[in-house]
């Protein structure tokens, strides 16, 4: 019978993170409060390919005319009220989120 306790979380991911770094995994999906379940980091092989995928993307777009423009994540609620998604959505909008992931 043996007495070695089971590896702990700390370490388990410990031993995840040598193991993609070794056989260089792009993309690592940790469980994190700080970073949040289920958002993914892009380690760095996978953050190359990534950005070489966007200035592909760049390129190609701005051959055939395309000019970016930047947009804000969030807007005001007139913005949502013109495009009709206040009177859709509104009401749930700002509600916390209590689904477990």
């Amino acid at each position: 019978m043996s007495t070695e306790r089971p590896p702990t979380f700390q370490e388990i991911i410990m031993r995840l993170e040598r193991y993609w770094a070794e056989h260089g995994c792009l993309i690592w999906q940790p469980y994190s409060e700080k970073v949040g379940a289920g958002l993914p980091l892009w380690l760095p092989k996978g953050a190359a390919l990534r950005q070489r995928l966007i200035d592909f993307m760049k390129a190609a777009q701005e051959k055939d005319g395309y000019v970016p423009v930047i947009t804000p994540h969030i807007g005001g609620k007139q913005l949502y009220i013109t495009s009709g998604h206040w009177e859709k959505y509104g009401k749930d909008s700002f509600r916390p989120i209590t689904t477990p992931h």
